[in-house]
């Protein structure tokens, strides 16, 4: 156009926003894929937490497992949670979960929790130790958990995991037929 011309004109501007599935900068949990170098979890008072995670951002990139290790009371039972596709801003992340005892031995599974691809898995501990959950994607459910690298994904993208533990009772009931120790049998005067 000549200089000093005037009319209307558009201009466009495109502003393109991070999504839950752009990979974090820098992980402070990765390495975290092979029992060796699993997350240690810390529970609060309540004995639940709520971490968050990102698969496809560790040293094996698209075959990234996220290990998480726990220790359980015998008796105490372990739950679970991947909250992925029912993020506020949804990944792309199709879950997996997986749970070991401390030798990379697998005691449950869970792909798709009712009607969604997100995972659950509850385990009771049959003896006191340390247990591994391991959050990876569908398709990825046989890597080996003492190997990193060792899996193929299908999906990567961020999640949410929840953890909670349910202890035993401490102070167990007594059988119907006895009474608490603090009351004297029915037969005997007080």
């Amino acid at each position: 156009t000549a200089a000093g011309s005037t009319g209307g004109f558009t201009l466009q501007i495109e502003v393109e926003a991070a999504e839950a599935d752009d990979p974090p900068a820098a992980d402070p949990a990765e390495p975290n894929d092979s029992l060796a170098t699993a997350t240690a979890v810390a529970f609060g008072n309540d004995d639940t937490v709520r971490l968050t995670g990102f698969l496809g951002d560790g040293d094996h990139a698209d075959a990234d497992v996220d290990l998480y290790s726990v220790s359980l009371a015998a008796g105490s039972t372990l739950t679970a949670d991947v909250d992925a596709r029912t993020l506020a801003t949804p990944s792309r992340l199709d879950s997996f979960l997986r749970i070991f005892d401390a030798t990379g031995t697998e005691l449950t599974t869970n792909d798709d929790d009712d009607a969604s691809y997100d995972s659950f898995a509850r385990y009771t501990a049959t003896t006191s130790g340390t247990y591994y959950v391991g959050v990876t994607s569908f398709g990825n459910e046989f890597y080996d958990p003492t190997q990193p690298g060792s899996g193929l994904n299908r999906s990567t993208g961020s999640y949410e995991l929840g953890l909670a533990i349910d202890a035993p009772d401490p102070t167990p009931e007594p059988p119907a037929d006895e009474p608490p120790a603090d009351e004297p049998p029915a037969d005997e005067p007080p």
